[in-house]
């Protein structure tokens, strides 16, 4: 048996490497002895690659297995089409151009099943065939939206989207999005995210009793008021004698981040590092994240996290943590000391509440994997 495992690979970014472990081990859970691959579009056959030649290599060491790795160059029809998770159709680029909008506003009238069959005519009527072709796609963990008016990428991925002959979701939005396009219910279904099945995670449960560590997971491209108030959150924190850590989860997005906060500890996360990175993560008692899997590979470990909401992902995270986390959603230096003395002063029973999330949403997990193997 042919397999594809594809998703945001071989970029560095640690949330997506941590859900294409859990996609690996989970297929060569229920499939052994299967061909197994990797999609990565890191390459240079992407004309925006930026890495030095085969960076996506590294994907074999984090799986220990000499893997094949293919992009979108490559030919050929696999037996299944795995989509291993992750927030990762959006779009938050807004393009000037007049016929992307009005393309957009055509597809978003339409339900999905016709916008795949205008796909399919145009096509055959250009004689443009798809290069990676699959007898079966399941997508997996996945979180949708959203997409500006005039987005480049909403048709394709709609089209993507409406291939899957089951497609899991993580959160209410996602299944929101696909019920407003049309999506047929016996395609969609919620559940949680990929990271909650544990296979990841080789590391004990924190054990603080008390926030004398914080970290604060940043990336590029925030809110100009939102950089402010994180950096002056580290200042303010500081004077009070608590540590605080400034991390990257993703090396080749966040360029302007060690300008931003470099002043202060600043920890960026890199492949050939990845039990380095979590060692020092685990050491923190309180988390301040701008990125979802901030808040749930954090939630595993046994940190507690402030969910700054910068876009629907992170406000839907929120919803997984609702017994201990704090969700914000202005960019008010008060508001985040306040969530920071709210935790602080009653961190034992925001411990007792984040052990609370954790098994939910390991529950959940555990019905995702009977789910899969049930549609695989």
């Amino acid at each position: 048996m042919k397999i594809l495992i594809k998703g945001y690979y071989g970029y560095g970014n640690l949330g997506d490497d941590i859900l294409m472990m859990v996609s690996y081990r989970l297929i060569k859970k229920i499939y052994p002895s299967a061909s197994v691959t990797i999609f990565s579009n890191n390459s240079e056959n992407n004309n925006l690659f930026a890495n030095e030649h085969e960076y996506n290599q590294y994907i074999k060491g984090i799986l220990k297995e000499d893997i094949e790795i293919i992009d979108w160059s490559h030919k050929g029809t696999f037996d299944l089409v795995f989509h291993g998770g992750g927030g990762i159709y959006f779009d938050s680029n807004n393009d000037p151009s007049v016929w992307y909008y009005c393309l957009n506003y055509v597809i978003n009238k339409l339900p999905t099943p016709v916008v795949i069959k205008f796909d399919s005519m145009m096509r055959r009527i250009t004689n443009r065939s798809k290069n990676i072709t699959a007898l079966k796609r399941v997508g997996v963990g996945i979180g949708i939206g959203s997409y500006t008016k005039n987005s480049r990428r909403l048709f394709h991925e709609l089209v993507e989207m409406g291939s899957y002959s089951r497609l899991v979701v993580r959160d209410q939005s996602s299944i929101n999005f696909l019920e407003n396009h049309g999506m047929p219910d016996s395609q969609i279904l919620k559940n949680t995210d990929l990271a909650f099945i544990n296979t990841w995670n080789q590391y004990n449960w924190s054990s603080h009793s008390k926030v004398d560590r914080v970290g604060i997971i940043v990336k590029d491209n925030l809110d100009t008021d939102l950089t402010k108030v994180l950096q002056e959150l580290g200042s303010v924190l500081g004077k009070r004698g608590i540590s605080c850590t400034y991390y990257s989860f993703d090396g080749n997005y966040d360029k302007e981040s060690i300008d931003n906060y470099g002043s202060f500890n600043f920890v960026q996360y890199t492949p050939d590092h990845l039990e380095e990175f979590f060692e020092l993560l685990r050491s923190e008692q309180l988390l301040f994240t701008t990125r979802a899997h901030g808040a749930i590979l954090g939630g595993c470990l046994g940190i507690p996290s402030v969910i700054l909401g910068i876009d629907v992902k992170l406000n839907e995270v929120a919803k997984m943590f609702k017994n201990s986390s704090i969700c914000i959603n202005k960019w008010d230096i008060n508001l985040l000391i306040e969530a920071f003395d709210q935790i602080s002063t009653n961190y034992l029973t925001v411990i007792d509440g984040l052990e609370k999330d954790i098994s939910i949403n390991r529950g959940l997990a555990r019905k995702l994997e009977e789910v899969i193997t049930n549609i695989l």
